[in-house]
């Protein structure tokens, strides 16, 4: 069943599973280790143990095959699943030359330039 009243993405999302490193500022900081179900231009989900507030400003760390990809981003949802809780994420800032890696992670295996 699909919900019609979300919005569309402005950026598609590819199912990924790359090492994620969550880091929450506060009085005592938090840090996490989780892995990414989907990673798009504008921001990824992953799984975690316990969830950050949505709204909540986190460093988010993911580790690609060539590169660790640094974001400051913007929590937008969470949802408990089987004990475990899914977290979307915005990316608020990134790295143009970042954010072209992502985008990279969808292009064909196979693709060559003639």
């Amino acid at each position: 069943m699909t919900d019609s009243s979300r919005t569309p993405r402005r950026y598609p999302r590819i199912a990924s599973h790359h090492v994620v490193l969550i880091t929450e500022p506060g009085e005592v900081e938090r840090d996490a280790f989780a892995r990414t179900r989907e990673v798009g231009q504008g921001g990824c989900c992953f799984a975690i143990g316990e969830p950050p507030d949505v709204g909540s400003v986190l460093a988010v760390s993911i580790a690609l095959a060539d590169r660790i990809v640094e974001t400051v981003s913007r929590v937008v949802w969470a949802r408990e699943v089987d004990g475990r809780w899914e977290v979307g994420v915005e990316f608020a800032e990134i790295d143009p030359v970042d954010r072209a890696a992502i985008e990279a992670l969808a292009a064909p295996a196979d693709a060559s330039v003639s």
